[in-house]
């Protein structure tokens, strides 16, 4: 839905997860809805779990291909090893990626996205973002 309004909601890297969005000032409740939503009620679909998890085994293959990519992963192993989390990509490993229940993401969600470890970013008149704190 979002999507088809222009917007983005979701973004993922090794450091965060973001729920975002960017629309047309008409759409703009709309879309501050549909992140709500997203955010208090994130689902967690079997399909959809198998198609990423498809397209994560892919770029895992293509990531053996490619010199740079390759040389990150060894550096991050060797750094960091491979009981932490950055010891590896974000994209996860072939055996953690088919281990992965959808139980599990919806559990990890529960235990971690609560208000006290959330930090919203509400946008200025200028364009310039604010971090607003749990007081705020």
């Amino acid at each position: 839905e979002v999507g088809r309004r222009g917007g983005r909601v979701v973004g993922v890297d090794v450091d965060a997860s973001t729920l975002a969005t960017r629309s047309l000032k008409k759409n703009f409740a709309a879309a501050l809805n549909i992140l709500a939503d997203v955010a208090q009620h994130p689902a967690f679909p079997a399909a959809e779990i198998d198609r990423q998890r498809t397209a994560r085994l892919g770029q895992l293959v293509q990531q053996r291909e490619n010199a740079q990519a390759l040389a990150a992963k060894i550096v991050a192993n060797v750094l960091y090893g491979t009981d932490h989390p950055y010891g590896y990509t974000e994209l996860g490993t072939v055996e953690s990626l088919k281990a992965r229940k959808g139980e599990q993401m919806e559990s990890f969600w529960k235990q971690n996205f609560v208000p006290k470890i959330v930090v919203p970013k509400l946008p200025t008149k200028n364009g310039n973002d604010k971090k607003s704190t749990n007081d705020d």
